[in-house]
């Protein structure tokens, strides 16, 4: 199977979640929808980092405590997003997704 993600995933998940990877962004291959390539990030991230617990925030942002990584789909369904990320425990990962130009989409760490 193909990669959804451009370049190394692997690589850039270690810098996506390393200390100053607030703000940093992975791009997904042209004519994937987000979800998927989202998906794909979550299920490297299973496999990089085991011991942190992975959220799929499909239904809601979730009230999460402790060290994790939460993947949220849609981005802009949310626009009470930024209170939400405010709570958060300073050891919360959160990844998020969002189409831009050209039917590609943008992975990033909001927190």
């Amino acid at each position: 199977m193909g990669s959804c993600i451009r370049g190394e995933p692997a690589e850039g998940l270690k810098e996506l979640f390393g200390p100053g990877g607030v703000g940093k962004c992975i791009l997904g291959e042209r004519r994937i929808p987000k979800e998927e390539a989202l998906r794909q990030l979550y299920e490297i991230s299973m496999d990089e980092f085991p011991e942190t617990a992975n959220i799929w925030a499909g239904d809601g942002l979730p009230a999460v405590r402790g060290p994790c990584i939460v993947f949220v789909p849609d981005v802009r369904a949310y626009p009470d997003i930024d209170d939400w990320l405010l709570s958060l425990d300073d050891d919360v990962i959160v990844i998020c997704a969002q189409e831009i130009c050209h039917q590609v989409t943008a992975h990033f760490r909001m927190h």
